[in-house]
């Protein structure tokens, strides 16, 4: 049953210019409705026997090739080794495991550590990832238990984006409206997502609520947006949308929270996204969970370098 029908736009950049499209949105994606969300999330695997664990922060996973992203955790916190296996086997049926070797980012705080690779699924339903790594000398094996869709809700890499009115400087009285955070960056909030589709620039954007990043695969994305921002801002429009649409309000009283309309629209259900948008916007690339600067800017890199044989961009 279908509990509620708007519409939104999207925006199409071609040689001939943009062409609005109108799409009925179903479910809470394009509504004001408050669905329950985070409640499982992240995926938190189970605990070793000699007390090891990954937490897996892409849960929004479907057939094809997704980012696969986790850390570690051990009987003394965080774990940073960067030789580490994952051997991928589809439950429901007799398929063979297949191995990745994923790449070692480093979080500021200087403690954690996120492992990513690119994994292809090819079957809805369950899978199992058994990660071995090294520590204190003994090889250590943990396992995250996960289920792929068919079809994925949030935007599509290589799909349009939703034509979000978020907040600006411009839209708000005060700037505590604009965030949780502790300090708010103007320059994230100088133009909507709406705005900046027409700017004929890629776009970073950040869903993030900074007073509520709580979970262990959650960090400061907006301080990494920030920094980004700064270094490439002639090449690039940042944007920061927070998940909540009264960020003062929520602060003191949370039973009062209600997501932002931006953060509906995309059909988020985890707390912190990543969003690079390239000129003719379209999903370059998309991150669930917290990712490093690092990686950012080589997947910024690579779409620079991919800009020149798109029609309409002015990079």
């Amino acid at each position: 049953m279908i509990s509620s029908i708007s519409n939104t736009f999207l925006i199409v950049k071609s040689q001939f210019g943009f062409i609005v499209v109108t799409l009925v949105c179903v479910g809470f994606s394009c509504s004001t409705d408050q669905p329950i969300l985070f409640s499982e999330y992240p995926n938190r695997g189970a605990i070793s026997d000699d007390g090891y664990r990954a937490i897996m922060s892409t849960t929004n996973l479907a057939i094809g090739e997704n980012r696969f992203s986790f850390i570690l955790t051990g009987p003394d916190g965080f774990i940073d080794n960067e030789d580490v296996l994952i051997k991928m086997i589809y439950i429901q049926g007799s398929t063979k495991a297949v191995e990745y070797s994923p790449v070692f980012y480093k979080w500021p705080d200087g403690l954690r550590v996120s492992y990513v690779d690119f994994v292809n699924f090819d079957n809805p339903g369950t899978w199992k990832a058994t990660i071995t790594f090294e520590d204190q000398g003994q090889i250590r094996s943990v396992e995250l238990v996960f289920d792929v869709s068919a079809t994925i809700k949030t935007p599509l890499v290589g799909g349009l984006i939703p034509l979000s009115d978020s907040k600006t400087i411009h839209s708000v009285d005060t700037l505590d409206e604009l965030s949780t955070g502790s300090l708010v960056y103007i320059d994230l909030y100088k133009m909507s997502i709406r705005e900046a589709i027409f700017e004929d620039k890629p776009i970073l954007i950040v869903f993030s609520s900074p007073a509520f990043c709580l979970d262990e695969v959650c960090g400061p994305q907006v301080e990494v947006l920030k920094q980004l921002a700064e270094s490439r801002a002639d090449k690039i429009n940042s944007i920061h949308v927070d998940v909540y649409d009264e960020p003062s309000k929520v602060q003191m009283d949370v039973n009062s929270a209600t997501y932002s309309k931006p953060f509906l629209e995309w059909r988020l259900e985890s707390p912190q996204w990543t969003f690079l948008i390239d000129c003719r916007g379209k999903t370059f690339k998309k991150y669930q969970g917290f990712v490093s600067e690092y990686e950012i800017s080589t997947d910024i890199n690579e779409m620079f370098s991919l800009a020149e044989k798109l029609t309409g961009c002015s990079i």
